[in-house]
């Protein structure tokens, strides 16, 4: 992305199919107000906004956080006096996250099961889709989208301890992008100790991978939305956890799934 731009009315079908609970409007009134500006890649910060109320300030934490503004979730909450907390672990993104976003706290780490190191991958060009996941799915992502992919040793935290440093008490919203290394991330979170409202959790997979869905339910969170790639989970007794919105996730999920390994199957056949 450029930069911010001014939303008026964003409410692509994908991402507000079904109800968001009783104090939410239809989808068709999703409107953010002259004020607001929306970074999100595929305006979750809007529809975050209208969930929690337009004079709502909490917390919210954004692991994966890039250079702070393109495709954010957390910045026009900053903006409007949230508290956010933001993880990245490239030091040149990290960087200018400190000179563009001092009243954030910032962790310049990756996030894990396990306190240590691990090594950063980050491809030339396409530095969205750095990541320290050794998925061999992820790699040949990386080497397709980059002209070069160089290396470094980054510390790694687990998610709840630099939560306990940050002094955060309550989570309202919590968005994980780590190009495949989201199990691990969740692996160093604990859920039943935060709580949080929302949980957005990007899904490279197309739906073919059931492994994060499958712990979340044993965590008592349950998918309930999808935007772009990002799956959105609740705990099962909120208000948003309605049957309409299972229902449609599920089978837009099923649909993207099917899709994948169609495609995939085809081309290994024409490989052959």
């Amino acid at each position: 992305m450029d930069g911010p731009t001014q939303s008026v009315v964003i409410c692509p079908f994908r991402l507000y199919f079904g109800p968001m609970g009783n104090d939410m409007a239809t989808a068709s009134a999703f409107t953010a107000s002259p004020k607001f500006n929306s970074y999100a890649q595929y305006g979750e910060d809007v529809a975050l906004r209208d969930l929690f109320g337009h004079e709502y300030r909490g917390t919210c934490i954004e692991v994966g956080a890039f250079d702070g503004r393109s495709g954010s979730n957390s910045l026009a909450f900053e903006e409007a006096g949230w508290k956010t907390v933001l993880v990245e672990p490239n030091p040149v993104l990290a960087d200018k996250i400190r000179r563009e976003r001092p009243t954030a706290k910032l962790f310049q780490c990756a996030v894990g099961a396990v306190h240590g190191q691990v090594t950063l991958a980050i491809p030339a060009g396409a530095e969205t889709l750095a990541s320290v996941s050794a998925n061999a799915e992820q790699v040949k992502r990386m080497e397709r989208s980059g002209t070069s992919v160089r290396h470094m040793i980054v510390p790694q935290l687990r998610i709840d301890d630099l939560l306990e440093d940050a002094g955060v008490e309550q989570i309202d919203f919590i968005t994980i992008d780590v190009e495949g290394y989201e199990m691990d991330a969740l692996r160093g979170f604990d859920i039943a100790r935060w709580k949080p409202r929302i949980i957005i959790l990007e899904d490279n997979s197309s739906g073919t991978s059931h492994e994060i869905v499958t712990w979340m339910e044993q965590h008592g969170y349950v998918r309930f939305r999808w935007s772009g790639c990002n799956d959105w989970y609740c705990h099962a007794d909120d208000p948003l956890n309605t049957r309409s919105g299972r229902v449609a996730t599920e089978f837009i999920k099923g649909l993207k799934a099917y899709k994948r390994i169609t495609l995939s199957g085809l081309k290994r056949a024409f490989a052959a």
